[in-house]
């Protein structure tokens, strides 16, 4: 008795070629790839901040092309018998300070310029929580020469390393890496000068 394997090897490069076609299919249709969005290409950096909920980086210019860092973070919320005490919101408590190292040139190079992955679209005709957009997303502003930006910004894309941020000066929701806002909000561990 001879096994059959033909049909076998045959079904085999059948499904490889489908499989093949179908990781090679045309996206462009779809994406607007590096869409220049802001730059700071030639304009001398102010200041950058972040604020993540209870956390706030602020980055700014000492001179001679060197940048301080602070880290605040919000004091803890009253209690109830607390809060009626005090009328106000919880503070800004500093928590660290320091000189950023030569990794904070890789955040500002994410901004010569902002590529905008995709344009998503309106502000106004869009879910905005479908995006992270809607309750209390985090922020981040830059001050550039006479340039600035501020963008909310939401939730990761599904399986990749790109974020939904919407620019509030235009109000579009746009696709953008993710990498500069990491890099910024664990400012602590990625941005300190240890040969200060």
């Amino acid at each position: 008795m001879k096994p059959k394997i033909f049909p076998y090897v045959l079904l085999f490069l059948i499904g490889l070629a489908v499989a093949y076609a179908a990781s090679i299919r045309d996206s462009s249709a779809d994406r607007i790839e590096g869409t220049e969005w802001f730059t700071i290409d030639s304009k001398p950096l102010t200041s950058m901040s972040f604020t993540d909920g209870p956390l706030r980086v602020e980055v700014t210019d000492i001179g001679s092309g060197r940048f301080w860092v602070h880290v605040y973070e919000k004091a803890k919320e009253p209690t109830e018998g607390e809060a009626a005490d005090l009328e106000t919101e919880p503070s800004w408590q500093e928590t660290a300070s320091f000189l950023a190292s030569d990794k904070l040139q890789s955040v500002l190079d994410a901004f010569k310029p902002l590529q905008a992955i995709k344009i998503i679209g309106e502000s106004s005709a869009l879910r905005l929580d479908d995006y992270g957009l809607a309750d209390q997303p985090s922020t981040f502003s830059l001050q550039a020469g006479s340039e600035s930006l501020k963008l909310l910004v939401g939730k990761r894309s599904f399986q990749s390393p790109e974020v939904f941020v919407l620019d509030d000066k235009q109000q579009k929701v746009l696709l953008v890496k993710q990498a500069a806002f990491t890099q910024i909000r664990d400012a602590r561990k990625n941005l300190f000068e240890r040969n200060a």
